[in-house]
C-alpha cells in the first residue's frame, strides 16, 4: 500500500514538474476527430516533421491532424474506396485554390512591402539632401562651424516634418463694401451727369460686380446761367470669395 501511494506521489510530482515546464505528455491527434466526424491524421511525421516542430500542441494539431479524405487529397494516404477519391480530388481542388490565392496574397503583400520601403528611402534621401542644404545655408548666414550648421538643419527639419503641411490654396474673402464717387471735379452738374454717364460699370470693385447708385448733386449754385454742385454716387461692392494660391494670399 505504501508503495502504491509513493508511485502515486513520484507520477503527480512529475506530472505537476512538467506542465510547470510547459511540456505535458501529448500524442499527436490521438482521439481526435474533423469537423465532419472523420478520425484525424497525423501527416507532420510524414511531411518530415520532428517533435512538435516548435508548435505547441494546439498548434500542431491544427496544422497536422487532418481527415482521411483530406490525406488522400495531399497525396499521403491511399483512397478506400471510389467515392472518397472523388472526394479527395474535389477537395485536392479547393486546397490548390486556396493555396493559389495565399500565393498571390503573398506576392501582393511583398509588392507592398517593397513599394513602402522604396518610398521610404526616397524620403530619406530627400531629407538627408534637404538637410544638407538647410546646413550650407546656416553656415552662410549664420556663420556657424559644420557640426552646428548640421545641428541646426537636423532641429529644423525636425520641426518642419512636425508642422502642419501648408494648403496649396488659400481663400481671400472680403465683405460687402459701401463707398462714394465724386463726381464734384467737373464742376458743373451737366459735366457731372456725363462722367457719370461714361462709367463703366464691369470696372467697379475690381470687376467683382459692383453697383453704382444715382448721381446726387445737392445744394446747386447758378453761376452765369450755369448749376454747379459737389455730385457724388454711391458705390457698392459686393462680398466676394475667391480661391487663389497661397503664395499670392500671402502676398495680398
Amino acid at each position: 500500500m505504501k508503495l502504491l501511494k509513493y508511485i502515486f506521489l513520484i507520477i503527480t510530482f512529475g506530472f505537476n514538474t512538467a506542465y510547470g515546464n510547459g511540456v505535458i505528455i501529448w500524442s499527436p491527434c490521438w482521439g481526435g476527430y474533423d469537423k465532419n466526424g472523420q478520425l484525424a491524421i497525423d501527416i507532420g511525421a510524414k511531411i518530415g516533421v520532428r517533435g512538435t516542430g516548435g508548435l505547441t500542441p494546439y498548434e500542431y494539431n491544427e496544422k497536422y491532424c487532418v481527415s482521411h479524405t483530406q490525406c488522400v487529397a495531399m497525396g499521403y494516404c491511399s483512397a478506400q474506396d471510389a467515392k472518397e477519391q472523388q472526394q479527395a480530388n474535389e477537395l485536392k481542388k479547393k486546397l490548390d485554390a486556396e493555396k493559389r490565392q495565399r500565393e498571390r496574397e503573398a506576392q501582393t503583400a511583398k509588392q507592398k512591402a517593397e513599394t513602402a520601403e522604396k518610398v521610404r528611402l526616397e524620403k530619406e534621401r530627400v531629407e538627408k539632401a534637404k538637410i544638407a542644404a538647410e546646413a550650407k545655408k546656416a553656415e552662410s548666414k549664420y556663420k556657424l562651424n559644420n557640426r552646428d550648421a548640421l545641428e541646426f538643419a537636423q532641429s529644423k527639419v525636425a520641426v518642419e516634418k512636425v508642422l502642419p503641411p501648408k494648403p496649396q490654396k488659400c481663400i481671400i474673402e472680403t465683405k460687402q463694401s459701401i463707398g462714394k464717387m465724386n463726381f464734384s471735379l467737373y464742376r458743373t452738374i451737366q459735366a457731372s451727369k456725363d462722367a457719370y454717364s461714361k462709367v463703366n460699370k464691369g470696372d467697379l470693385c475690381n470687376g467683382n460686380g459692383g453697383s453704382l447708385g444715382s448721381l446726387d448733386c445737392p445744394n446747386p449754385v447758378n453761376l452765369f446761367g450755369m448749376q454747379i454742385a459737389n455730385c457724388t454716387a454711391t458705390v457698392t461692392c459686393p462680398p466676394t470669395k475667391k480661391e487663389v494660391p497661397c503664395s499670392s494670399a500671402t502676398r495680398q
